[in-house]
């Protein structure tokens, strides 16, 4: 086994990612949801928007958020969506 690899049970989920990428960029999770209001407001889109009990549950308990949700917090985190969407076995895969 290599060095950054992680042994499969100690794998990070898309969950996870998203809590630690949250924690790195410094917000809460009240932060990410006033931002996904804005942008659900600002595209006319309520799809967009995020509770903080919802993004808890992306967080913690492995449930996986829509597109919708998803491309919210690609644009908040400054993420590559397709990348998001591969956490969650989404989006197209590689030949």
């Amino acid at each position: 086994m290599y060095r950054n690899e992680l042994p499969e049970t100690l794998a990070l989920t898309g969950g996870d990612k998203l809590r630690n990428i949250r924690i790195q960029r410094g917000l809460t999770q009240g932060d990410v949801c006033h931002q996904a209001k804005a942008l659900a407001s600002s595209r006319n889109n309520e799809e967009l928007a995020l509770s903080i009990s919802s993004l808890s549950d992306f967080e913690t308990k492995d449930r996986v958020p829509s597109v919708e949700k998803l491309y919210s917090l690609s644009l908040i985190y400054e993420l590559d969506l397709l990348n998001i969407l591969s956490w969650y076995g989404l989006g197209p895969k590689n030949h």
